[in-house]
């Protein structure tokens, strides 16, 4: 596996799928050469033959969470996402305090629409890791689906708390207070946003938009 990790960092990505293939040949267990195999064919955007070899895999090892999880990603990747959800519900089944199932789960079922499912499954997470700032950052999206600002600002609010240096979280605050015209709320994070994401030029063009609002407020009052 080794040689195999050092030719795909040369980007020999033939030859490490091959060696892959022999290690998994030669092991007594074959599963990890498999995944890694797997694992390079996605990043390699071939996520069609992963999800080929995945499920041959899957097939073998049916109560393997790790299997399963990629064998998701690997299907969300080539446009299968509710089979994806599938898979990944099994995977959670399997492994319940794992706590990247339910965020992919959350993610994905909003992405699909499901946004009540979304919901349950990232309050899952919260469980498992209520200091995790992603949690509450994909929670505060999530709600921004349901058009529930009042409550996507506080989820955002939690992220930037936990992690003060991700622009993304002060952006989507930004942008939820700007909905609900808390211009000010609105100007102090994107403000931030644009302190930690200085060349964001979306970020600056929300700040500058949120700026005059306020100032054509002040000026009506």
């Amino acid at each position: 596996a080794t040689l195999a990790e050092a030719q795909a960092g040369q980007g020999q990505i033939e030859a490490a799928l091959q060696t892959f293939a022999e290690a998994a040949r030669n092991a007594p267990d074959p599963a990890p050469a498999l995944l890694a195999r797997a694992r390079l064919l996605l990043s390699a955007g071939r996520a069609e033959e992963a999800v080929k070899e995945l499920r041959q895999l899957e097939r073998s090892r049916p109560a393997s969470d790790e299997v399963k999880a990629l064998l998701a990603a690997a299907l969300a990747q080539s446009g299968q996402r509710e089979t994806a959800v599938k898979y990944l519900r099994h995977a959670a089944a399997i492994a319940p305090r794992k706590l990247a199932y339910r965020l992919q789960l959350g993610e994905l079922c909003r992405e699909l629409g499901q946004l009540d499912q979304a919901l349950l499954h990232l309050d899952e997470a919260r469980k498992i890791a209520p200091a995790d700032a992603r949690v509450h950052l994909s929670l505060g999206q999530t709600y921004d689906e349901r058009r529930q600002y009042d409550r996507s600002q506080a989820a955002y609010r939690e992220a930037v708390r936990l992690n003060p240096r991700d622009p993304l979280a002060f952006f989507n605050a930004g942008l939820a207070f700007k909905k609900l015209k808390s211009y000010p709320e609105a100007i102090e994070m994107l403000r931030r946003a644009a302190e930690l994401d200085p060349k964001n030029r979306m970020v600056l063009r929300q700040l500058a938009a949120v700026s005059a609002m306020e100032l054509v407020r002040g000026t009506a009052n």
